[in-house]
């Protein structure tokens, strides 16, 4: 589908009411691909839409409207050429008569915008999945990426969310969207560009100051929640990327080579303060080398969490509706056209999945600025107000009259003088306490920093083959403290708030809303804690302290809870004695064994991956990706399309034999969140699955495929029912190594029933004495409850709100990912 379309006046500006409306209506219904193809382009496309073929192409058709003194030309452009340098060579090209220079050198798309930015400046990200599965790094950390995100989420820490102006109910679904449009002649940007550096600023600053301003005034009379009074805004500016590439030369290629970078500015700032505001966070973005970031990042969100699905389903989202910007702003600059016959020029894209509540497209032409202006969940009278209030504003601007929220005129164009920076700088606070929460445990971190150099020295230095295993680590050694612990307190503190649930017990025990009031003392608290300089840097120095502590202790193998958070590399902890569950003491147990070092040998004559398939109940792990807090796992095991077999002998595959191992787990449980567990997301249950690959049917060892690593699976123990023959119990473990040295160890013991006797239990840890050194003892196994019979399926308001807002389609997408 084309997300851009562009209108061209040829000819004079003599009024023609008729082609106005034609080609005006015809705009509108091009940006939501609808309408008949007569209407549109004409030749057998299909109903409402314009079917580019990206394989064949042509990937732009223009359409021509004859007036009686002028003709108007309207062009449709593919996604994969609608940058703006694109459209612009094709349009003085047809406005001068001649053939296009620009011919695509092949019948496939354009180059990428990730092959233009990043092919010369470190590649795509690779990590969290691995290279060799064609994978993406997590959100691009593993390439510096960190620092663009910090400064995002900090940067954005303070704006509003988006404004609704209606009903939300009333808004409908993004395929049914209507796009509304306005129109202006802005003036001459020469007077603008002329007071813009007098300023001290840019005609891109003073058009995003024009954007905030409009929508202050768009939005003055309009109910809004606490949220949406505060005063600061997230507004999308438009960036040409092609500036971000280094030694790629696509002059001569149409292409989408488009991006965008978040301003937050202050609605009720002046006009030029605004300006100046952005023109210095645009200057940032460039110097701090985010524009290469932000491209990094975008690719790996597309590929590695499949977000155009994720957009897809947010612009659904009966909260914000596919709106994550207030306003926003794209300047295509000058359009120099030598065949002087063009007199106007317009351009939109279509914004029904996602974009701002309000958007503002501008265009020079011969020196006079023009602009549309478009939404699609406001009605015509909030987008008149928007356009007005933009095109106002630039005029006082140049007038030398200052405009603040509303559109009234203030007095000065400068902001009050800013304080003198405090002596107080919380991050060298935040340091501090990460340095004295790992203090405790300094032996432990040189143990596990040398370890890392071994596996660097065990992989050639090949620091490729070190991201992912080592990403697995840091992504589940970062999530336990965040989710785990202070996800599952933060739970419980708001259930027990006074007045958040009902009295009594049981099946009343449940909350009817939003912990509204918790959430406004919170928020108090933390904007209290946070607004002064002292008091935020005592915030982050135990924040970190705590954090730094939680991690510290689990490389150590001195958590609390040595089944779950155990992540020293290679000299875990472990008893001396496999039936003891006295004191820990170290061994040295580096790498993964081979099969033959931890099965029991009667298992290669008992395992039939057939008869192991269906359900199997977990009763106590040995894993770091696995919470405490959860309950009544089980593993659902099935085959695709295993080879058939014939009795007493086993036919020769002819494929490769899938594993597919679906990871079902519910959590919080009662007993570790007992106010709180029926609000859990995943209270009803959450399924992950894993993928493996079998060899044969009869191989009691599979390639387990699972977040981004593939690693070997074990089954080392197997019991059978003695007179049905049928499997009873198993132990699986799982190893991951990097370099020789080992990083991860899965420890889980099974069984088709959800209830075991302590005698069975204390069977299969006999049994296990050979995985012992890896965590297979009384100290280092969690033991998990199942509900027998199983509790019944909890239909609450937390329930049908996470269902509401789409959060268990969130958690499918990201286990698909695994």
């Amino acid at each position: 589908e084309p997300t851009v379309v562009q209108g061209i006046g040829i000819g004079n500006d003599d009024d023609d009411d008729d082609l106005e409306a034609a080609w005006k209506e015809a705009f509108a219904m091009a940006l939501d691909c609808r309408g008949g193809s007569a209407l549109l382009f004409g030749g057998g496309e299909k109903e409402g839409r314009f079917d580019f073929d990206t394989r064949r192409g042509p990937l732009w058709r223009c359409k021509l409207f004859r007036g009686s003194e002028r003709s108007v030309v309207l062009f449709g452009f593919d996604h994969a050429v609608s940058d703006q340098p694109s459209a612009m060579a094709v349009l003085e090209d047809f406005a001068a008569g001649t053939s296009s220079s620009l011919e695509q050198r092949s019948s496939s798309c354009p180059p990428s915008l990730e092959d233009a930015i990043l092919s010369k400046q470190g590649g795509v990200s690779r990590g969290f999945v691995s290279e060799d599965l064609g994978g993406k790094g997590l959100l691009a950390l593993d390439k510096g990426s960190f620092s663009y995100l910090a400064s995002k989420l900090w940067g954005e820490r303070d704006a509003s969310l988006p404004m609704l102006f209606s009903d939300k109910a009333d808004i409908p679904k993004a395929r049914d969207r209507r796009t509304i449009l306005e129109w202006r002649s802005l003036g001459d940007v020469a007077n603008l560009r002329d007071r813009a550096r007098r300023e001290g600023t840019t005609v891109g600053g003073a058009l995003a100051a024009a954007a905030c301003h409009a929508f202050a005034s768009a939005t003055a009379g309009a109910a809004v929640t606490q949220q949406d009074k505060k005063k600061k805004i997230l507004v999308l500016q438009s960036l040409d990327m092609r500036r971000f590439a280094v030694d790629y030369d696509d002059s001569e290629t149409l292409a989408c080579h488009a991006g965008s970078m978040d301003l937050v500015l202050d609605t009720s700032a002046g006009f030029w303060a605004n300006a100046r505001a952005a023109s210095k966070q645009l200057k940032a973005f460039v110097d701090k080398g985010f524009g290469v970031d932000s491209v990094r990042v975008f690719d790996w969100a597309t590929d590695a969490m499949e977000m155009t699905r994720l957009v897809e389903l947010q612009a659904d989202n009966p909260h914000t509706k596919g709106r994550a910007y207030a306003t926003g702003i794209s300047n295509a600059g000058v359009f120099e056209s030598k065949a002087k016959v063009v007199t106007e020029a317009y351009y939109a894209t279509s914004t029904a999945y996602a974009g701002a509540a309000f958007q503002a497209y501008a265009l020079t032409l011969d020196g006079a600025l023009r602009a549309c202006f478009s939404t699609v969940v406001a009605d015509e009278a909030h987008l008149e107000t928007y356009a007005d209030a933009f095109q106002r504003a630039l005029s006082r601007a140049v007038d030398d009259e200052d405009v603040k929220e509303g559109g009234a005129a203030s007095s000065s164009s400068f902001l009050p003088p800013p304080k003198p920076p405090s002596s107080t700088n919380a991050y060298a606070y935040a340091l501090a306490g990460a340095t004295l929460g790992a203090l405790p445990h300094v032996g432990a971190w040189t143990s596990f920093f040398e370890a890392v150099g071994r596996a660097y020295d065990g992989v050639g230095g090949r620091v490729s083959e070190l991201v992912a295993p080592f990403g697995f680590w840091l992504f589940f050694a970062v999530t336990h403290p965040l989710v785990g612990g202070a996800g599952v307190a933060l739970g419980e503190l708001a259930w027990q708030f006074p007045g958040y649930v009902p009295e009594g017990g049981g099946e009343n025990l449940d909350a009817v809303g939003p912990p509204i009031a918790f959430t406004a003392l919170l928020t108090a608290a933390s904007t209290a804690l946070l607004s002064r300089p002292a008091t935020r840097a005592v915030a982050a120095f135990f924040a970190t302290l705590w954090f730094s502590a939680y991690v510290s202790a689990g490389v150590a193998g001195t958590s609390t809870d040595l089944a779950s958070y155990n992540l020293a590399l290679d000299d875990a902890p472990y008893p001396s004695s496999a039936s003891s569950s006295s004191s820990l003491t170290t061994k040295t147990v580096r790498g993964c064994p081979s099969y033959v070092e931890v099965a029991d040998p009667k298992v290669a004559s008992l395992f039939d991956a057939e008869k192991y398939q269906g359900t199997w109940y977990e009763h106590a792990y040995h894993d770091w990706t696995q919470f405490s807090e959860v309950y009544d796992t089980r593993l659902d095991i099935s085959l695709d399309d295993p080879p058939p077999t014939t009795k007493g002998e086993t036919t020769t595959p002819t494929k490769v034999i899938t594993w597919l191992d679906v990871f079902r787990v519910k959590g919080p449980s009662p007993k570790a969140a007992p106010h709180s567990w029926r609000g859990s997301p995943v209270a009803n249950g959450a399924a992950y699955p894993l993928y493996g690959t079998l060899r044969d049917l009869k191989t009691p060892s599979l390639d387990e495929l699972g977040f981004g690593n593939s690693f070997p699976n074990y089954v080392v123990d197997l019991q059978t029912d003695p007179k049905t023959g049928e499997y009873t119990e198993a132990i699986q473990f799982q190893c991951l190594d990097a370099g020789g040295v080992r990083v991860f160890e899965g420890i889980n013991f099974l069984s088709r029933e959800p209830e075991m006797s302590d005698a069975s239990l204390d069977a299969m840890f006999a049994r296990a004495a050979k995985i012992a050194p890896y965590g297979a003892t009384k100290d280092q196994m969690h033991l998990i409850d199942h509900n027998v019979p199983p509790l019944k399926p909890i239909d609450n308001w937390w329930q049908r709100a996470w269902k509401t807002i789409g959060f268990d389609d969130l958690l499918e997408l990201i286990a698909k990912d695994l």
